[in-house]
């Protein structure tokens, strides 16, 4: 698990020497630095779970690719290449 406090904060205010996120309104001490500390509907930890899913499945389509030049450097057939994606397209 990483530590993040990247997310936009602002000052608590009235006293309070805490930050908190500008998205979800939960201070930084409650937060801890993990993404579950938001609250479950800040579009700030939306977005950072999107991104994280749109980054693995890049991730995916690169082993793919690179096991895929492998293949084609051993004259694998078509056949062959479109059971690999299927194969790895199910992990």
């Amino acid at each position: 698990m990483n530590y993040r406090s990247d997310y936009p904060n602002e000052p608590i205010g009235g006293g309070n020497p805490y930050y908190r996120c500008k998205a979800c309104k939960i201070s930084d001490p409650q937060i801890n630095g993990r993404l579950e500390g938001h609250s479950s509907t800040c579009s700030w930890r939306i977005a950072q779970m999107n991104k994280v899913a749109v980054e693995g499945k890049l991730q995916q389509i690169h082993d793919i690719a690179e096991q895929l030049k492998v293949l084609c450097l051993y004259d694998a057939t078509l056949e062959d290449l479109v059971d690999k994606i299927l194969e790895l397209a199910q992990e």
